[in-house]
């Protein structure tokens, strides 16, 4: 005759079979590591599953950012009087009306972008000592002899008009180096035209320049 009580109180399972009493435990070893192993399975899929997710909220933190950037500069050229770029025409920063020396870009960040949130990618490591983490190839770069005369503003803008970008986001990409990475392997770029359009693409590594973009 076989009896099996529930020991409630032991959380155990007791068979009686005879003289012999067997006792068993809820969970053995193995039992356990195998429920810790698919407990580590399952948070693996999840998390793959949440990253493509939480990289697209980052973006689309960035588009605003650069959204309201775009406004900011919107108004500080009405400001000072800027001009409307055409596609033949060379202009620089002062006749567009966007902060052709520091201390221009300076009033810029603290009268027209009061959030300083709005400079800062949440992809890029903090850094206290930095003003922004974006890129600013449409703001005063006439200043700085080491810029190519094709990636220069008013190259740009005779070449581009008003589609040519102010701001720069590349931050959405794992580190690469462009002289060994794949010539076809593509990153991430956000960036803010003169116009006020902000583009989300995927351009070649290997292009370091955002006159074609």
């Amino acid at each position: 005759m076989r009896v099996k009580l529930f020991d409630l109180k032991g959380l155990s399972l007791t068979s009686l079979e005879g003289n012999n009493i067997i006792a068993r435990s809820a969970f053995t070893l193995v039992e356990l590591l195998v429920v810790i192993a698919i407990i580590i399975v399952l948070a693996g899929i999840i998390w793959a599953a949440l990253g493509p997710a939480r990289e697209r909220a980052r973006q689309m933190i960035c588009v605003s950012h650069l959204h309201q950037i775009g406004l900011a500069a919107s108004i500080y050229r009405q400001d000072y009087n800027g001009m409307d770029p055409s596609v033949g025409i060379a202009m620089g920063d002062a006749q567009l009306g966007l902060p052709a020396n520091i201390s221009g870009f300076t009033v810029f960040l603290n009268s027209y972008v009061k959030d300083k949130r709005l400079l800062f990618c949440p992809n890029a490591p903090p850094d206290p000592t930095a003003g922004s983490n974006y890129g600013w190839p449409g703001f005063f770069d006439e200043m700085d002899p080491n810029i190519p005369s094709y990636a220069q503003v008013r190259n740009v803008v005779a070449k581009r008009g008003d589609n040519f970008v102010i701001v720069t986001d590349v931050n959405h990409n794992n580190e690469w180096d462009m002289w060994n990475e794949p010539k076809w392997d593509l990153k991430r770029v956000i960036f803010l035209r003169l116009n006020g359009q902000v583009v989300s693409k995927l351009v070649p590594v290997s292009d370091r320049v955002s006159d074609d973009w």
